[in-house]
């Protein structure tokens, strides 16, 4: 057993103040770079960031290069800045709206007013649009979307000395609610498993 005292990390979450959700199709890396170096200077030690899925993921068997590689762009500033990267996919949900993928909405069903689903906008494509959220627990469209991203941004990442954790999503509990507790396990454990197979490390 270790004799030094354990550490206490210092985080955040980061959105460009500029950009805000718009930041991975608006990337400005030396706006990165310079954030990262004042993250690391005030003494945060690690930094949370989201990956917009409908940039990341524009259709369902397309995960962005360009998204990618602007990803593994964004490790190498926490690298050189010596911050540890916490990447959060299917995000989903951020700031009182659900940013869901056009193709991952159902647009033919309206919730009801007093229905968890009517809690919150959906917006694609920079618009408000109607529908609710398809169920990636239980759709098997979505799961499999969502499991192609996660083995893709993990293959992205493989092996980055920055990367200390992935984060599945963001408050998914807002955008759509599990079915039963074993379709709960059953996701978290798809995609857990995607991801350790494509960077076992």
């Amino acid at each position: 057993m270790s004799s030094e005292p354990a550490r206490f990390r210092l985080g955040i979450n980061y959105w460009p103040s500029r950009t805000a959700m718009r930041w991975w199709q608006l990337f400005d890396e030396e706006e990165v770079k310079r954030d990262f170096a004042r993250l690391r200077t005030a003494g945060f030690d690690s930094v949370r960031v989201f990956l917009l899925w409908e940039y990341f993921q524009p259709s369902p068997d397309h995960v962005s290069e360009q998204a990618l590689n602007r990803l593994v762009r964004v490790a190498d500033a926490a690298r050189d800045n010596s911050l540890d990267l916490i990447p959060t996919l299917f995000t989903g949900h951020m700031s009182g709206v659900n940013w869901i993928p056009r193709w991952a909405v159902d647009a033919e069903r309206c919730p009801e007013p007093s229905s968890p689903e009517a809690r919150f906008r959906i917006i694609a494509d920079s618009q408000v649009i109607p529908g609710i959220a398809k169920n990636w627990f239980s759709d098997e469209t979505v799961g499999n979307a969502q499991e192609r991203f996660a083995g893709a941004a993990a293959e992205a990442l493989r092996g980055h000395p920055a990367l200390w954790a992935w984060d599945l999503g963001n408050e998914n509990s807002n955008c759509c609610i599990p079915p039963t507790r074993r379709a709960a396990v059953a996701w978290l454990e798809r995609l857990s498993t995607r991801i350790r197979s494509a960077d076992p490390k």
